[in-house]
């Protein structure tokens, strides 16, 4: 027999096995191949070697979009934070869209975070779970009877429920819950003293000249004692491990006593803490959202924000526009880089002049950012700038600098940890901006001990063209607002949709402002197969407006001509 015929030999035994269609492709084995696809979309892996479902439908005792409704069904997150149906088979399809929701995120781990150090900050993962964010989007997109827009709402955040089965904590060799969290080595007196959950938190007062306390500066080689120096040592619970198990939201509640703004400064000169700062909220629930839902969630600032700890925002060169960005990209589809959120003509009113420009614009015409001097730059920045500034609030600050010894509240020897995390100051009604929207950093007195703009009511604005090409300009107060402001667009259904539509055809429809006379060549570019899947993109995102349920739209696409092509990708663009 020739390599040919052995190939071919080959490829229909396999056929056979898995069920692929003959090239005289039945009815039967249409709804198989079909069925196949989906299971794969839906749970990342091929169906097991003698399920039922395959000589079900191979007989005509089933069909595909049944079983396919079945499998989004049984996924469907329960109150106790588990699959309706709590099997492997359902949580893979967890972990699938958890997966796939996390490919959103332009940045995932505790490196991305701007200025991150190891050395300095390595407990931020013991206590804030990167994957936050993507939590959400799961949650929402499969917890049964949840409101799809909520996402954009709220302040609660979301944790995960993860577990080790028996076979990989035999593979480690160890019989505890946390398998990742086992330090080899554990009789060394180094392994011990890292192994606590045990956090360090700023001191609060005055420093105390010659006094010195318990706690001490550790090196792994030596030991230092550090004078006047008094922290809050407080045990947060620990991120869990493990497969993903179910969601479920985060009800952890701590308020951090204090924190620092300077992370590696270990002098104590011109020190920049928490209670030295005027209207820093101290009571606030560190794992608490700031409004908005996912776009207001510690994790999902920390990883965005674009700026390092100590960073207060002043509205002009320091404000939290990556943060912007990303949430435009992530629940509008807006990719700067294919388009401006606004035309030209929408910021002509913004843009400062020689012959607009207020006098003390004038006399301060050099300190003014580049940016707001150009048209082509305030096309981004008219649209990031006033969203980012519902964020002015917040601080992006650290328990404390180095790793500490104590002798007396925890067991001897034990180390603890610095974190990052997000606090925020109270809106002071009586600090007052020249105008709200700063031209400059002066005008702010950015003074790192007596800031304004950070201080101030967290005004802004949604600003942007819609894939429609109309103008959307809504003033907000907050990022509550923000949030619910962007969940009452089409376009974020419209994106959604567009997300979820690559899923399960690796198609990437562009989602442009078809009324832009700049892209009148893009839609000379659409053929009919584009104008359907655009067409079939809307009626998707209808069906999440109406029914805000993931699932239902999902079903939209299974059942889409689209879809049931065996050649859907025929001419994917």
């Amino acid at each position: 027999m020739g390599n040919q015929a052995m190939r071919f030999a080959i490829f229909f035994l396999f056929a056979a096995v898995i069920g692929l269609p003959s090239l005289t492709l039945a009815a039967p084995a249409e709804e198989l191949r079909l069925f196949q696809r989906c299971y794969v979309h839906l749970t990342g892996k091929p169906i097991p070697l003698g399920d039922a479902r395959i000589n079900k439908l191979k007989t005509a005792q089933t069909t595909a979009l049944k079983e396919c409704y079945a499998l989004l069904d049984n996924a469907k997150l329960q109150a106790n934070g588990r699959p309706k149906l709590d099997t492997e088979e359902s949580r893979q399809v967890l972990r699938q869209f958890f997966h796939f929701t996390r490919s959103w995120l332009p940045n995932t781990a505790q490196e991305q975070i701007a200025g991150f150090s190891v050395e300095y900050l390595w407990g931020t993962v013991d206590t804030f779970d990167m994957n936050a964010p993507a939590y959400a989007m799961t949650y929402y997109a499969l917890r049964e009877g949840a409101k799809y827009s909520d996402l954009l709402r709220g302040n609660r955040g979301f944790e995960s429920i993860r577990e080790y089965d028996n076979e990989t904590r035999m593979r480690h060799g160890v019989n505890q819950t946390n398998v990742t969290r086992y330090l080899q080595g554990d009789n060394s007196d180094y392994a011990r003293r890292f192994q606590p959950n045990v956090f360090a938190f700023r001191y609060s007062g005055p420093l105390l000249e010659g006094n010195y306390d318990t706690f001490r500066y550790t090196d792994v080689n030596n030991t230092m004692e550090v004078p006047n120096y008094h922290s809050t040592l407080v045990t947060l619970p620990r991120t869990p491990m493990g497969e993903l198990a179910g969601i479920v939201p985060d009800t952890r509640n701590f308020a951090a006593p204090n924190f620092t703004l300077d992370p590696f400064n270990n002098a104590f000169v011109n020190e920049r803490r928490g209670d030295l700062l005027p209207d820093v909220d101290r009571t606030r629930n560190m794992y608490q959202g700031f409004g908005g839902g996912v776009i207001g969630d510690p994790v999902f600032f920390m990883l965005n924000s674009g700026h390092p700890v100590g960073t207060l925002f002043n509205g002009s060169f320091k404000l939290p526009r990556r943060w912007s960005q990303t949430v435009q990209n992530i629940f509008l589809c807006i990719d700067p880089t294919l388009r401006k959120p606004v035309r030209s003509k929408d910021v002509t009113s913004m843009v400062i002049t020689t012959s607009n420009r207020a006098a003390d614009e004038a006399a301060n015409w050099e300190s003014i950012p580049g940016f707001r001097k150009q048209s082509s730059c305030m096309q981004c920045h008219a649209s990031l700038d006033p969203m980012a500034s519902t964020a002015r609030n917040l601080i992006i600050a650290s328990s404390d600098w180095g790793s500490h010894l104590d002798n007396t509240t925890a067991s001897a020897g034990d180390g603890t940890k610095n974190t990052i995390f997000i606090s925020s100051f109270t809106p002071n009604s009586s600090v007052t901006l020249i105008r709200d929207w700063p031209s400059y950093a002066a005008e702010t007195n950015a003074l790192t001990k007596m800031p304004i703009y950070a201080r101030t009511a967290p005004t802004g604005a949604l600003r942007y063209r819609t894939s429609e090409g109309e103008l959307v300009s809504t003033p907000v107060a907050n990022m509550e607002e923000l949030g619910n402001a962007i969940a009452s667009q089409d376009d974020f259904y419209r994106c959604t949709a567009k997300r979820y539509f690559y899923m399960f055809t690796g198609v990437d429809v562009n989602l442009f402002d078809r009324r832009d006379p700049v892209n009148e060549a893009l839609n000379l570019q659409m053929d009919e197969r584009a104008v359907q899947r655009r067409d079939l993109i809307q009626s998707m995102a209808d069906e999440l407006r109406k029914t805000q349920s993931i699932p239902n739209m999902l079903k939209v696409i299974l059942r889409s001509p689209t879809y049931l092509d065996l050649n859907y990708k025929q001419g994917a663009q």
